[in-house]
Parts: structure tokens; C-alpha cells; sequence
């Protein structure tokens, strides 16, 4: 758990936790400061994604912010929620596996931003769930830049100081998605199996 205090000379005051009013407030914030809070490039916002599983959470069919990481090239999709638990895992995994399928989109937008697009690094995606709660589980596996899904929590108090705290970061394991060479085509690893109509 972060503490966070207010010190007034030799005196410790516990800072008071307050919360974001909205998960826009939130996104504002961040969107607005994602070079010093992440190192990462604003992309576009409300991106949509296509060919997820039919199973697959409403949640997860919108990438709230698309940003690019210029030291890994490779894009970081972050989610605002209430709450950063492990139960998001199975949502980021969706959405890693899906957005290869946008490369010709993606790749366009990774230009619009004045980076290479021929140089984007598929396998070092990264989904960041950001939460105005959440809590590391245990074990805490380190913070990777090969890609995966992270959670974060992000805190405010008095309502002027900011905390963002990485709590975990779940590497995808075996295949990595990778997005086709040629326009609009992309391998997709080998994921669960869509539900078989009766």
C-alpha cells in the first residue's frame, strides 16, 4: 500500500485519499500527461477493436487510450477501471490477440505520430489497466517491457497530488501476436476456442 504525507518541516501529516470523479477525469489526466507518467505517445482515443472472441467483454471491444512506446515501438493500449485486479487478465489477453488485426490502422496511426511504422515491434505490446483501486496479487512477477498486461493503480490526494503505482505485470507466455508483413492481414496465435453455435 502507498502512503503518501505532507511534510511541514519536521512534521508528517497522512495525506488525504480522494478519488477521481469519473473514469474520463481520470483518462483526461493521463492522456494529458502520458509522456511524464509513462514514458508512452498519444495515439488515438476510443479505438475500436474487431475480430475479438464473440465471448469477449463489452469492456474490452474499445481501447480507451492507444498510445506507442518509443523505446520497446510497440503499442500500449490502456484501460481505466474502478478497480486493477487479476480478473482483468483475461481481458488484456483478448485484446493483445486482437489488435494485430489492426495493423494497416495502427501502422497509419504510428506514422501519423512520426515514428517508423515498418519498425513496430508486435510481440512488446502492452495493455495497461489503470484503476482508482486496486491491489498487487501474490506473487508479484517484475515489471517487463516484452509486452503482457499490467495493472496499475492511480491515486489522488488532497485532490493536487497524483500517485501512479505499477502493482504487476502478467507476461503472456508462448505465442506472441504477431502482425502480418502485408496490409490488413495478421497472424493471430493460437487462442480459446470460440464457442461452437448449437
Amino acid at each position: 500500500m502507498t502512503r503518501v504525507f505532507r511534510l511541514t518541516g519536521p512534521q508528517l501529516t497522512p495525506a488525504t485519499k480522494t478519488y477521481f470523479p469519473s473514469h474520463d477525469a481520470l483518462r483526461k489526466v493521463v492522456e494529458g500527461n502520458l509522456d511524464a507518467l509513462l514514458g508512452l505517445r498519444y495515439l488515438e482515443s476510443n479505438f475500436h477493436l474487431v475480430d475479438l472472441p464473440a465471448d469477449a467483454p463489452r469492456e474490452c471491444r474499445e481501447v480507451d487510450t492507444l498510445a506507442f512506446d518509443p523505446v520497446t515501438y510497440a503499442p500500449v493500449a490502456i484501460e481505466y477501471r474502478d478497480r486493477a485486479t487479476a480478473e482483468l487478465l483475461s481481458q488484456g489477453v483478448s485484446m493483445l490477440h486482437a489488435m494485430p488485426t489492426q495493423s494497416q490502422v495502427l501502422r497509419y496511426l504510428v506514422k501519423r505520430a512520426g515514428f517508423a511504422p515498418e519498425r513496430v515491434e508486435w510481440g512488446k505490446m502492452r495493455i495497461l489497466f489503470i484503476g482508482r483501486e486496486g491491489a498487487a496479487p501474490i506473487p508479484v512477477p517484475s515489471r517487463s517491457r516484452d509486452g503482457g498486461v499490467e495493472l496499475w493503480l492511480c491515486e489522488l490526494y488532497w485532490g493536487e497530488f497524483l500517485v501512479l503505482d505499477h502493482l504487476v505485470t502478467f507476461p503472456v507466455t508462448g505465442s506472441r501476436p504477431q502482425a502480418s508483413a502485408t496490409a490488413g492481414a495478421a497472424a493471430i496465435p493460437p487462442g480459446p476456442a470460440p464457442p461452437r453455435a448449437a
